[in-house]
């Protein structure tokens, strides 16, 4: 993976004060996306390099819609949970010592 040095950099970590977490949590993400793109690599090869920006923005527009699509889902998980979180601090505050 890149640099840590320069990661601390581009993320502003010493100018910002940004939390270790956050760029750690970071560095995770960016090492996730190199092993996509490696495993990408492996499996079409070069073929990629070789397609038209018109094809491979309509690859990229795909991908839009599926991450979108994924995304109401997560939404939908995430609206009932927080419901249900709610429902539950509500009948712990009236249930009382």
């Amino acid at each position: 993976m890149g640099d840590k040095v320069g990661y601390d950099v581009f993320l502003g970590i010493q100018e910002t004060g940004m939390s270790q977490d956050l760029a750690d949590e970071w560095r995770e993400f960016v090492s996730l996306v190199e092993q996509r793109l490696e495993r990408g690599a492996v499996e079409y090869g070069e073929s990629t390099l070789r397609r038209s920006s018109v094809e491979i923005l309509g690859e990229v527009e795909q991908e839009i819609l599926d991450v979108m699509g994924w995304s109401f889902f997560a939404w939908r998980r995430i609206k009932r949970l927080r419901l249900k979180m709610k429902n539950v601090l509500m009948e712990i505050s009236h249930a009382g010592p």
